[in-house]
């Protein structure tokens, strides 16, 4: 029997997501399957309303920080790995479960918070071995945050001190 989980929905909060795969196969792997499920993502941004805070999509799982103002991240996860299941079935790409049943979430506490869950993301690909610095990276918000100036971009070569021992996975 699985365990219960409480899961806190504060309206107008920001909230850090992590969506694995079933068996974490990497099923995003394939550059055009990464775009699809980018392009649902904001379909259901539309059933859905949020603010995308940060993303990054690995081969076998994503991280996200949205902005929610009813505080139902539930709805949105749900809807997310729903029309990927459905259309990456209806095209063939995957046969059976895409997705674990579960997912974590984190509500975002305070500035610092925030800061180091969106480090976490950006250097997420670097620490999996898929990239040698955020930069070469495609599939996630750090080039929007460097052309924010909110990073450089040759952040994240080394991996920061403050996320050196977060685990989010």
């Amino acid at each position: 029997m699985s365990p219960a989980y409480k899961r806190y929905f504060m309206p107008n909060a920001i909230v850090f997501l992590t969506l694995a795969t079933a068996g974490r196969k990497p099923v995003f792997a394939h550059p055009s399957l990464g775009e699809s499920a980018l392009s649902i993502l904001n379909h259901v941004k539309a059933l859905h309303p949020f603010q995308m805070k940060g993303y990054v999509m690995m081969p076998d799982h994503w991280h996200l920080m949205i902005h929610t103002l009813n505080g139902r991240f539930d709805k949105i996860v749900h809807s997310f790995k729903r029309n990927v299941t459905i259309e990456f079935h209806k095209k063939g790409f995957c046969k059976g479960a895409i997705w674990q049943n579960r997912f974590y979430d984190h509500v975002i506490r305070d500035n610092d918070d925030f800061s180091n869950h969106l480090d976490y993301i950006h250097f997420n690909p670097v620490h999996h071995g898929n990239a040698n610095s955020p930069a070469e990276y495609p599939f996630s918000s750090f080039h929007h945050y460097v052309e924010l100036e909110w990073y450089t971009s040759d952040w994240g070569n080394m991996i920061p001190e403050h996320i050196k021992n977060m685990n989010l996975e």
